[in-house]
């Protein structure tokens, strides 16, 4: 029982920084004016930040086990 209760604030605590790094990847975000979407900036600072922060984003997943 306590291995589950463990694993679950785990899997929340996962839950919540990936909830942050989506905040932070649509702050390297622009709107793309045609279609209202979401795009990436073309900026070559924005670039690489949103490539550190998917990497992280696909190791935490990773690691919850998704």
């Amino acid at each position: 029982m306590n291995e589950i209760r463990e694993r679950a604030r785990e899997l929340e605590a996962f839950a919540e920084l990936l909830q942050e790094l989506q905040n932070r990847e649509r702050w390297y975000m622009t709107e793309d004016e045609e279609t209202g979407e979401l795009i990436d900036d073309d900026s070559d600072y924005a670039r690489a930040n949103l490539k550190a922060i998917r990497a992280t984003m696909k190791a935490i997943y990773k690691l919850a086990g998704v």
